[in-house]
Order: structure tokens, then C-alpha cells, then sequence
């Protein structure tokens, strides 16, 4: 694993070195590891720095930034920031298709992820104790439109 100090990680990544102590602050990117006195970041931080950069070239902002960036995988991270070639599709595990359908959610509520988890499992709750199924649940909602 590659080591980085301050100056090479930002020279890396394409950032400041403002940038980076500002996003280690609002805890959005791990603290350096520390060296005896000398603080040291690795692989993980510059695909995350690269990551947040692809993220806001597509015109992610904000509060789905950080959610997006904090729910992502080492590996996702290192596939968004060019890093690493994605995985050969696989059929989506049913976890898989509901975090899909929570992120989906956040980003266009602009919320965190885990909010839009603890909604959805009430609405869930009340749509089966009122005797609905989540395909009645879609059906009533599609007619509204």
C-alpha cells in the first residue's frame, strides 16, 4: 500500500491541501494514519478524493455528496475515481436492490440514507398492517400521477 503525506496526497488527487484538512474535519474523509510524528495517508484516502471529484463532475452537491461518499465501498470508491475496472455484473442480492432503491431515495430527497431507512421500514409497516402489499402500495401511487 502507498503512503502519502499532505503535499503528495493533494498532488495526487488534484486538491488542495486546504481541501483535504476541510474534509477530514467535517469528518467526511478518514484522519491520517500517524507515523511517529508525521501524519500518512493511503490508497483509501486518494480513491476517496478522486471519488468526491468524479461525484462532482456529474453534478452531485452537498448533503448527497457526503451520503453517497459515506455509504460507498473501498471498491465502488476506486471504480467511481478510475482506479479500478468494475466487477463483472452479478444478479443483485435483495439487500443489494434495497439499499439501491434507499439511495435512490436520499439523492432525490437530498437526506441521509439512513433516514430514508427508518421511513421506509414505517411505511412499509403501516402499508402491511392496513392489509396493502407493496404492489397495491404501487398501483394506488402510479393512479395519482
Amino acid at each position: 500500500m502507498t503512503t502519502y503525506s499532505l503535499a503528495e496526497l493533494a498532488h495526487a488527487a488534484g486538491v488542495s491541501t486546504f481541501a483535504i484538512r476541510h474534509y477530514v474535519r467535517r469528518g467526511m474523509l478518514a484522519p491520517a494514519r500517524r507515523d511517529g510524528s508525521a501524519s500518512r495517508y493511503g490508497d483509501d484516502h486518494l480513491a476517496w478524493l478522486l471519488a468526491m471529484k468524479a461525484l462532482r463532475k456529474r453534478g452531485v452537491r452537498g448533503g448527497v455528496l457526503a451520503s453517497q461518499l459515506s455509504t460507498t465501498s473501498l471498491e465502488q470508491l476506486r471504480v467511481i475515481a478510475g482506479l479500478q475496472a468494475p466487477t463483472p455484473a452479478r444478479s443483485p442480492s435483495e439487500r443489494d436492490v434495497v439499499e439501491a432503491a434507499v439511495c435512490a431515495a436520499a439523492s432525490a430527497l437530498d437526506v441521509s440514507p439512513r433516514g430514508v431507512r427508518a421511513a421506509l421500514a414505517s411505511a412499509l409497516a403501516r402499508l402491511y398492517s392496513g392489509g396493502l402489499t407493496l404492489e397495491d402500495a404501487v398501483r394506488v401511487l402510479a393512479a395519482k400521477e
